[in-house]
């Protein structure tokens, strides 16, 4: 069997440790994640592709054992948004620990006009220029697409 390099070994290895393995892969779990990572970064019919899987099958794994359970959402938190009024500074902290320690990104939607979401630093600031009910979704998202969603209801009354 041609090899296809330790550059590329490399990257798919380390695509596949940081994106989608998890605490308890089996050697079914890690040939279903490197051929994932290698489809992720050359293509489903790639001859990287091909060969991360008939290097798993050379060696006696051949994807049909029970691969673990996918992966699980980030659990959302944050400190509680509390009711506040119009032109008040607001400081809403987001967390969401991903089980496979994958990076996460943040989203809101129906926030108050004049708050917004910062998702490089996870934190909702600004002052709120309308008074009213709004109703808040906060999404949290990993690379492989698991979401966490989170509502509340932020209430913005007059100065």
């Amino acid at each position: 069997m041609k090899g296809i390099g330790n550059d590329t070994v490399g990257k798919i290895w380390c695509r596949a440790l940081t994106r989608h393995l998890v605490s308890n892969s089996n050697f079914s779990g890690a040939r279903a994640a490197t051929v994932r990572a290698a489809t992720a970064l050359y293509g489903a019919g790639s001859t990287w592709t091909r060969t991360v899987a008939a290097a798993w099958f050379a060696v006696g794994v051949d994807g049909s054992d029970p691969v673990p359970p996918a992966p699980q959402a980030p659990s959302l938190k944050w400190i509680n948004p509390r009711s506040g009024v119009v032109g008040a500074e607001v400081l809403v902290r987001l967390r969401a620990p991903d089980p496979q320690r994958q990076p996460v990104t943040f989203t809101a939607t129906g926030l108050p006009p004049g708050l917004a979401l910062d998702s490089t630093t996870e934190v909702v600031t600004g002052r709120a220029t309308q008074q009213g009910t709004f109703d808040v979704t906060f999404t949290a998202a990993d690379c492989d697409s698991n979401t966490a969603r989170r509502q509340a209801n932020r209430e913005v009354g007059p100065r």
